[in-house]
């Protein structure tokens, strides 16, 4: 019996060391756990946000499109108006460009006598 006794002191201070042990891995195992879940659920909030602002970045890319479409259309008829505007105009300049010098050989005096013109054209009613 004498060397029984020693024999189960050692195998309950084995077991108590294997239970402190265990219970502290379990600990670090809880505490790793709790942790990860914590972390998953800021990043679901993270990526709720992200998806969030991304919805919205969407919403105003498509109104700047519909805004975009409408000024074309609106522009369309303004640059048509234009067109119109600077096809008139280049027929007066080389209508102007056709005729004969009013002096001929003095460029200045002709050039004169035109700008007085067209400043005359301007002012009628």
């Amino acid at each position: 019996m004498g060397k029984l006794i020693p024999a189960l002191v050692l195998a309950i201070l084995l077991s108590i060391l294997g239970n402190i042990w265990q219970a502290r891995t379990y600990l670090e195992l809880r505490d790793a756990l709790t942790s990860a879940r914590a972390e998953i659920t800021r990043s679901s909030e993270d990526l709720a946000g992200a998806q969030s602002l991304a919805s919205a970045c969407s919403d105003a890319t498509e109104d700047l499109r519909e805004l975009a479409d409408k000024r074309e259309l609106e522009a369309a008829g303004a640059r048509e108006q234009a067109r119109l505007v600077a096809a008139g105009q280049e027929k007066q300049a080389d209508a102007i460009l056709a005729k004969p010098d009013p002096v001929p050989g003095d460029a200045c005096a002709s050039a004169q006598l035109l700008v007085d013109d067209w400043l005359r054209q301007r002012t009628k009613p």
